[in-house]
């Protein structure tokens, strides 16, 4: 039998503790060492992924700066180069690729001599055109296959004190016994022309530089062909000695119901009348026609001193700017009567006329009567000399017509065959294509009269020269004509 105190019960080793305290002492060991190779693992890892990096961020430096300033190709002066992208146009000057000079500043000379050089360089600087158009020399930066013209400046003249002298200029002007058909008017303003004597203010050199502006002669012509250009066919109906209380109302009418505009030639005595022919004067104008001046008293302007004749027309016409509210400086002289001599004359008072207007039609509707036709049959007539010519009819052939100026009277007298005939004379024109239009705007559609006709409102320039009577040359319209070429 065993002793009891041995049964079922471990029996202890004498080293037992020991073991357990050297297996626990090895444990920690294994565990720290193992973790200080991790630790310099990761050290080592961040170390070469470093290097990795910054390796990657000197090559793309690299790169960019390559990038940034690298060689394009570009055309300077016509021959292809090779320069960094971004060269200024003096890094393309400095290589030698172009070499452009500053003009000079040079001393006065004649025409045709070789100027002397005062200061080399003191003239214009040169200039750069890139891709054709001007650029900023100082500014400019090359970019890719970008074309460079470099051109040299240009001479610049010193400075100098002029003495000149005046040209006269002279006048050409229709000589009296010729009216002024279809129109008259100013073709060109007279100028005087100046020759000068110059000194440089740097050489000291004087120079006679002869005629530097040419005189530019005074020219009243003929406006004696009217001809549309745009492709229209227009035709322009005439007013005389209106405004009239019975028929210009009557008239008016007739014009907005076939949409057509006309001129009425107003006399400046009938204005003045009263304010009922004012404001007939007024309606015409808001209605879309132009009103112009037919002298103050209808008085045969030819048989009239300058200064009557210039009162006649200057009335007349503040009378009839003051009635519209709008300006003219257009006159239809009564009986066409007017010459180059009467236009000369009133520009010499100081009057300006943008145009005097005749007609190429007749209606002869202020002698119908006494020609002994009735109302009717007079103005069947009307109608005739309105639509016929010799050798030709507006139904027949329409462009014969093309440009026509028609004369009739709302005023005057007895209108009523004008009021008949009115609306078949619009009738007869407009079934051709005809457009009824002002003078103003006939003249316009041609495209040969100056700006101060057309407008109907004439501005003399301030330097307009009117010359006097020894510089005049009056010629015959039927063998001259001042604007040929």
């Amino acid at each position: 039998m065993c002793p009891s105190n041995t049964r079922g019960q471990h029996e202890s080793h004498p080293n037992q503790e020991s073991y357990r305290e050297n297996l626990n002492t090895s444990r920690d060991y294994y565990a720290a060492h193992a973790a200080q190779r991790h630790q310099v693992s990761r050290r080592q890892a961040l170390k070469t992924a470093g290097i990795g990096i910054a390796g990657l961020a000197v090559l793309g430096l690299a790169g960019t700066a390559w990038y940034t300033h690298r060689a394009v190709a570009c055309t300077v002066n016509g021959k292809v180069q090779t320069m960094p992208i971004g060269s200024s146009a003096h890094d393309v000057i400095n290589r030698g690729f172009a070499a452009p000079a500053d003009g000079n500043l040079v001393s006065v000379c004649a025409a045709g001599e070789v100027p002397e050089v005062l200061e080399r360089g003191g003239g214009n600087r040169y200039t750069l055109h890139v891709n054709g158009m001007e650029v900023d020399i100082d500014t400019y930066r090359l970019s890719e296959n970008d074309v460079l013209e470099f051109f040299n400046g240009t001479d610049v003249t010193e400075a100098a004190i002029a003495q000149n002298t005046e040209i006269p200029c002279g006048a050409q002007v229709p000589e009296d016994g010729y009216f002024l058909v279809k129109i008259g008017y100013v073709a060109q303003w007279g100028k005087n022309g100046v020759s000068s004597v110059v000194t440089g203010i740097h050489s000291g050199k004087t120079v006679d530089m002869g005629v530097t502006e040419k005189p530019q002669d005074l020219i009243i012509a003929l406006g004696n062909s009217i001809e549309p250009t745009d492709g229209r066919r227009l035709v322009a109906i005439t007013f005389d000695d209106g405004p009239d209380p019975i028929y210009t109302p009557q008239y008016l009418d007739i014009l907005a119901r076939y949409g057509a505009r006309a001129t009425f030639f107003d006399l400046g005595s009938q204005i003045d009348a009263g304010t009922d022919y004012v404001a007939l004067a007024k309606r015409c104008v808001q209605e879309g026609h132009q009103v112009a001046s037919h002298t103050y008293s209808h008085s045969d302007l030819l048989t009239l001193d300058d200064a009557a004749r210039a009162d006649e027309i200057t009335r007349s016409l503040e009378a009839v700017s003051n009635a519209c509210g709008k300006p003219t400086d257009v006159i239809r002289p009564p009986y066409g009567n007017f010459y180059g001599s009467s236009f000369l004359a009133y520009l010499r008072s100081g009057g300006n006329l943008a145009y005097t207007a005749y007609w190429g039609l007749d209606s002869q509707d202020w002698d119908i009567a006494n020609q002994g036709y009735g109302v009717e049959d007079g103005a069947a007539k009307i109608v005739s000399n309105c639509t016929e010519v010799t050798g030709a009819t507006l139904a027949t052939n329409p462009d014969a017509f093309n440009g026509s100026i028609i004369l009739m009277h709302d005023g005057g007298g007895d209108r009523e065959r004008d009021v008949i005939a009115l609306p078949q004379i619009i009738e007869a024109y407009q079934a051709q294509g005809f457009e009824f239009v002002t003078m103003n705007e006939l003249l316009a559609s041609c495209g040969t009269f100056p700006d101060w006709v057309t407008s109907g409102t004439c501005t003399r320039p301030d330097d307009a020269v009117i010359p006097t009577d020894d510089r005049v040359t009056w010629y015959n319209p039927k063998e001259y004509d001042p604007l040929a070429p």
